[in-house]
C-alpha cells in the first residue's frame, strides 16, 4: 500500500513538469512559423528580381498595341495639403528631389531655401533647376516667374516707392493724432464704436483682433487682408507658399474658407509678428470698395447664400421705409387704422411688384441702407464693407507699407520686392492689371482717373442726401487716413457744388 502511495505523489509533482514542457513547444512551433514568414517576407531584392525574372520566363509574352500616356492622379488640392502628405506623392517627391536636386540647398532664417532668395548664387543645372527647385518643398504648382519677362527694379525705382510710403504713413500718422483714435483697453473679439456724443469729444476706438490678420511666417510676413481689396488673390498665393494648398471642390471653391490657418492663433504668435515681420495693408477707395461688393454680392449673387442676402436687403428697406412710417401713424390717437393698414398693404404690393420687376435686385442706395443700418465688426460678412480703421487698426499697428489698388501695378511689385519672392513667383494677374504704371502714360492715367470719377459719379448721385450724410459718419476716416477725396466726390456726384460749403441732411 505504501509503495503505491509513493508512486501515485511522484505523479503528481511530474504532471506541472510535463505540462510545462508541452506548452513550451508548442510556443516554440509558433515562433518559428513567424521567423519562417519574416525570412521569407525580408529576402534580399536581388532574389526577389531573380524569382520575378523566372516568372516572366514561364509566362509566354503578350502583344500589345502603342501604349497611351498614364492618365495623371486627380488632385484634390492643387496646394501642398493633399500632395505633400499623401504616400504616393511623398514617393513623387522623393523622386522629384533625387532628379532635380544633386545637393541639398540650405534654408535661409526666413524658411525659403537659399535659392529662393534674390542674390543668392544660382545652384547646379542652371536657371531653370533654380526656378523648378525655389518652392518645390512647399508647392509644386505655385504660379513661378518666368525670367524672361521678368522687369528689373532699379534702386532708383526702390527709393521712388519708399518716398511714396512713407508719405502715405506720415498722412496716416497725422489724422490718427488729429482725430484722437484711441486703442481699446479690452482686446476682446468685439470691435468698439464710439458713440457719436463722444465721437469728438473722445475719438474713435480701435481694437485689435488678432482674427483679422494673417501671418506668413516662411516669409516673416503679416497683413490685414480686406475684402473685395485683392485679398482672395494674395490668400491664395500665401496658402500655397505656406503649404497648406486651396482646396477645388464647390463647397470649398475659396481660399476664404481656409483663411484661419493663417491667422496667429498660437500664443505669442501675433506679438513676435508685430514687432518682427514685415507688414503691410491694402486698401482702395472706399466707394469704389462698397459698390464692387454690391455688384458681386448682390448684383451677380452667384451663390445661394447671397439670394438669401438680397431677401435681407429687400426686407430691411420694406421695414425701414414702409412698415415704420405705417407704425408711426398707428401711433396717433385719432388714427384710422383700418385705412392705414389698407395703404400700408397697398404700399407693400407696390414695392414688391418693383423689386421684381428689378430681377430681385435691390438698388445701390437699398443696399447701402442695409450695411449702415448695421454695426459691421469685420467679424462675418460685414467684413465686405467694414471701415478699413475698424478692421486693420492702422493707427496703432505700424505698417511698413500702405499700399493702393489703384496703384496696385507699383504696390505689388514692392511688396513682392521685400517679401524676396519677386524673383520667383508671379505677383496674381488679376491685381497686377488694376491701377497706374510708371510705363503707362500720362494722358492713360487721366482717361483712368475720369472713368473712375464717372464711375462713382453714377452710382452715388440717386443716392438721397440723408443716407450720404451716414456713409460719411461711417467712412470719413478711412477718407482721410488714406487721402481720398470726400469733397471732390460729393461735388461730382452733385449732392455739393464747388466753392459752397457741402451741409448734408
Amino acid at each position: 500500500m505504501r509503495p503505491l502511495l509513493l508512486r501515485a505523489a511522484c505523479c503528481r509533482r511530474r504532471w506541472p513538469l510535463l505540462s510545462a514542457i508541452i506548452v513550451f513547444g508548442m510556443v516554440a512551433v509558433l515562433v518559428s512559423e513567424q521567423w519562417k514568414q519574416a525570412a521569407e517576407l525580408e529576402r534580399p531584392e536581388d532574389d526577389l528580381e531573380r524569382s520575378e525574372a523566372d516568372m516572366a520566363k514561364a509566362t509566354p509574352p503578350q502583344e500589345t498595341g502603342p501604349q497611351s500616356a498614364p492618365t495623371p492622379e486627380k488632385r484634390e488640392f492643387y496646394g501642398a495639403a493633399r500632395n505633400l502628405f499623401s504616400s504616393n506623392s511623398l514617393n513623387q517627391a522623393k523622386s522629384l528631389k533625387a532628379s532635380q536636386e544633386p545637393e541639398t540647398p540650405s534654408v535661409t532664417a526666413a524658411g525659403l531655401p537659399s535659392d529662393a532668395i534674390p542674390g543668392s548664387p544660382p545652384p547646379p543645372g542652371g536657371p531653370e533647376t533654380s526656378k523648378v527647385r525655389a518652392f518645390s518643398r512647399y508647392d509644386h504648382d505655385l504660379d513661378l516667374v518666368d525670367q524672361s519677362t521678368l522687369e528689373p527694379l532699379t534702386a532708383k525705382w526702390l527709393k521712388a516707392r519708399e518716398a511714396v510710403y512713407q508719405q502715405r504713413k506720415s498722412r496716416l500718422r497725422e489724422v490718427c493724432a488729429a482725430r484722437g483714435v484711441r486703442l481699446a483697453q479690452s482686446r476682446t473679439e468685439r470691435s468698439v464704436l464710439s458713440a457719436e456724443v463722444n465721437h469728438i469729444a473722445e475719438g474713435p476706438e480701435e481694437v485689435v483682433k488678432a482674427s483679422h490678420f494673417t501671418v506668413v511666417p516662411p516669409l516673416k510676413t503679416m497683413t490685414c487682408l480686406v475684402n473685395k481689396v485683392a485679398s482672395t488673390s494674395l490668400l491664395e498665393t500665401f496658402l500655397k507658399i505656406t503649404g497648406h494648398g486651396v482646396p477645388v471642390f464647390e463647397t470649398l471653391g475659396s481660399p476664404h474658407s481656409i483663411a484661419k490657418l493663417l491667422h496667429p492663433t498660437k500664443p505669442g504668435q501675433f506679438e513676435l509678428a508685430q514687432k518682427q515681420y514685415f507688414k503691410f495693408l491694402l486698401v482702395r477707395h472706399p466707394l469704389e470698395r462698397l459698390i464692387s461688393a454690391y455688384e458681386d454680392k448682390v448684383v451677380r449673387a452667384d451663390h445661394p447664400s447671397l439670394i438669401y442676402l438680397r431677401k435681407a436687403v429687400i426686407a430691411s428697406h420694406e421695414r425701414s421705409n414702409i412698415r415704420e412710417d405705417v407704425y408711426q401713424q398707428l401711433r396717433s390717437p385719432d388714427a384710422n387704422e383700418t385705412a392705414i393698414l389698407a395703404r400700408h398693404d397697398v404700399l407693400i404690393a407696390a414695392y414688391r411688384a418693383e423689386v421684381q420687376q428689378r430681377g430681385g435686385v435691390p438698388s445701390f442706395t437699398e443696399f447701402l441702407d442695409f450695411a449702415l443700418a448695421s454695426d459691421p465688426t469685420g467679424d462675418s460678412f460685414d467684413s465686405h464693407w467694414t471701415p478699413y480703421w475698424r478692421q486693420c487698426t492702422p493707427c496703432h499697428i505700424d505698417y511698413d507699407v500702405i499700399g493702393n489698388l489703384e496703384t496696385a501695378r507699383d504696390d505689388f511689385k514692392y511688396l513682392w520686392h521685400r517679401m524676396k519672392i519677386y524673383t520667383e513667383v508671379k505677383i496674381p494677374r488679376q491685381n497686377a492689371l488694376h491701377g497706374s504704371s510708371s510705363v503707362i502714360s500720362n494722358q492713360r492715367l487721366a482717361s483712368s482717373s475720369v472713368a473712375s470719377d464717372q464711375h462713382l459719379a453714377s452710382y452715388l448721385a440717386p443716392v438721397p442726401a440723408a443716407t450720404v450724410a451716414k456713409l460719411r459718419d461711417m467712412f470719413k476716416l478711412d477718407f482721410d487716413m488714406f487721402g481720398y477725396d470726400w469733397e471732390g466726390m460729393l461735388q461730382l456726384s452733385g449732392h455739393c457744388k464747388v466753392g459752397v460749403k457741402c451741409v448734408l441732411a
